[in-house]
């Protein structure tokens, strides 16, 4: 049974790079290259996401912070007074 293009565009990347990988005789070179380009942009995105998270743990603990320091800051002003 042929598959259609909403079909490979409901796979997961990995899975429609396999796919390609499987089925690459008549095009080999081109579906070879075309599955190993995707694989390298999910590693990627993969990557990016990683990142982005610890990009907003690291915002959230400055958050955190910023908060203690005003804190700290609005008691100092008090004793000040």
């Amino acid at each position: 049974m042929a598959r259609d293009y909403i079909e490979y565009m409901n796979m997961t990347a990995n899975d429609l790079a396999q796919f390609a990988r499987e089925a690459a005789e008549p095009h080999q070179v081109l579906l070879l290259a075309l599955a190993d380009m995707l694989d390298t942009v999910v590693e990627e995105c993969n990557r990016l996401e990683d990142r982005n998270a610890e990009l907003a743990d690291a915002e959230r603990r400055a958050d955190s912070w910023r908060e203690e320091a005003q804190a700290i800051q609005r008691q100092l002003d008090m004793v000040r007074g």
